[in-house]
Order: C-alpha cells, then structure tokens, then sequence
C-alpha cells in the first residue's frame, strides 16, 4: 500500500518529468539531487532551477569510442575564472580503447568532482597518470599510474597535471558536479603513456561526426 508521501513523491514525477535532449530524461528526484548539490558545492551558481537545468542548449551527450552515449554534461557556467557542470555517467570515458590508454587532462588549475546522491547511488573508477622526471627538450617522461575509485557522496580533486581516464561507472545513471577553479581555453591535451610526452590531437576517430549526431538541438538551424 502507497503512503501518502510516496503517493505524492510520484505524482510529482509525473508532473516533472522532461526528454531534454534525444536519450536524456530529468525526473524530479534527479533534479532535487543536482539542485542540493549545486546548493551544497556551488552555492554562488544560485538556485538551481527546473527551467534552467531543462534547457537543452545547456546539454550535450558525449560520445564513446562507438558513438554511444558515454554520458551526457550540463553546462551551468562557463568562463576562464570559473566552470560548473553536472555530468550523468552511463559508459567509460576513455579514448583509447581496452587495449590501449590514452589518458587526457582539463584546461582547468584543478576541479572538484562531487559524486551525488546517497551511498552506494553510483561511482566510477578513474585511472591517474602521473608524469615524472620530465625532459624539458624533448617532453619525455617517465608516467607513473594510479587507480581511485570514487563513490557516492564523495569529492574527487583533480589537479591540471594529473591526466586521468574512467574505465568503469559502478552504477549507470552516475550524477557528478564539476566545480572548476581558472582554467585557460584551449590548454590540456592527451598523453602517450609510452614516451610521457602531451599530444593535443583528438585520438577518438570521427568524434565530431558523432558528437552532431548525438546532438541535433546544438546545431547551427
């Protein structure tokens, strides 16, 4: 038998419940989730809103090596001295494949990834690479790997140098928020783990024909 409050907790799905963008849905226990987050870790963004977090030219799903889905990012600011974004993790973020690792950094100094929701909600794993003992002439280095898995509710800090990759979501559905300090556009790249040196090419072949497909409302009418 439904208590009153459940009966009123899915009602209120019901009424808030958006297809923002193809493959995405927002519910509004997801929402609540993100909104206490943002209130929580990023209180200068402001109260997050429905509206606001169900604008689709705030969204935009990012591709895998396949072209499906690897999570979808919503974008709440954006400028060189500050960014917050809320990431919903479905598959791997990696660019190299099973077979081959080729971890990449952020543009920003450092950002912190807070994993949302109740223990045990979601999580992934992330691979870290460090690098050390670096030539200055010629850019190689030695790499040093670490692997960190993170749970919910946790606090994941990245720094600029540390150049990472998730092989693994624990639960599908993950919610993140980024919380980044300054970073400049344009400055972070990918890493040969084999010589240690930074490339900037996209390894992930065909990403921006992917990246349209999944992403029809974000381009030009």
């Amino acid at each position: 038998m439904l208590t009153p409050d459940r009966k009123q907790l899915l009602r209120k799905e019901n009424l808030m419940r958006a297809e923002v963008i193809p493959g995405l849905i927002i519910t509004a226990s997801r929402f609540e989730i993100v909104a206490a987050g943002v209130a929580e870790h990023a209180p200068h963004v402001g109260p997050l809103t429905w509206e606001e977090f169900t604008t689709p030219a705030r969204w935009a799903a990012i591709p895998d090596l396949e072209g499906k889905v690897s999570k979808f990012e919503c974008t709440l600011v954006t400028s060189e001295k500050v960014t917050v974004k809320v990431n919903d993790w479905y598959r791997p973020d990696t660019r190299g494949g099973e077979e081959e690792q080729i971890p990449h950094n952020h543009r920003w100094d450092s950002f912190t990834g807070h994993l949302l929701g109740d223990a045990g909600t979601g999580g992934y794993t992330e691979l870290r690479f460090y690098r050390t003992n670096v030539d200055p002439e010629t850019g190689r280095a030695d790499v040093e790997m670490e692997r960190v898995t993170h749970g919910s509710p946790t606090a994941n800090v990245l720094e600029h140098g540390v150049y990472h990759e998730i092989p693994e979501i624990l639960e599908p559905g993950t919610l993140s928020l980024m919380v980044c300090g300054y970073g400049e556009y344009g400055n972070w790249g990918h890493l040969d783990i084999h010589t240690g040196r930074v490339f900037r090419d996209q390894p992930v072949a065909g990403f921006k024909a992917m990246f349209a497909k999944l992403n029809p409302h974000l381009r030009p009418q």
